[in-house]
């Protein structure tokens, strides 16, 4: 959380930078001083642009922490899973009512539950819509 507030912290700081250089550019415009003027206007740029990777960064760094929770999550279950054929469990399921995909956890580390579509004659089919957008074939066990 520190660090939020530092980001937030410089946020603020450029923005006050910038405006009291708009502010500065403004007063020069009416001495008609152009050669400050022209200064003041590369160094606008320059905040500006410092502004653009800043907000790049704000951006990245909120991308890896969404990626280290999952992680995070991920090894939670770690665990927690137990493996019965191609299909993982919750160890608490005792009755294995409920598959998780285990092409999805070796993938990604992502928890997702598959669709068990009940046959009458046969093997019940399990489908991960995960898998299906993927290309992977439908299983059935």
């Amino acid at each position: 959380m520190e660090q939020s507030i530092s980001i937030a912290q410089l946020v603020t700081a450029s923005n006050n930078a910038l405006s009291v250089i708009k502010n500065v550019g403004n007063k020069l415009k009416k001495t008609k001083r152009s050669d400050a003027l022209s200064d003041v206007l590369d160094i606008q740029s320059a905040i500006m642009e410092m502004q653009e990777k800043q907000q790049r960064l704000i951006n990245e760094n909120m991308d890896l922490r969404g990626r280290v929770k999952e992680l995070e999550e991920g090894l939670k279950f770690s665990g927690e899973l137990v493996r019965d054929g191609n299909y993982l469990y919750l160890k608490s399921d005792k009755n294995r009512t409920e598959p998780y995909c285990l092409a999805c956890w070796g993938h990604d580390r992502r928890l997702i539950g598959v669709i068990v579509m009940k046959q009458a004659v046969g093997p019940d089919i399990f489908q991960c819509n995960i898998c299906t957008k993927r290309g992977d074939a439908v299983r059935s066990v």
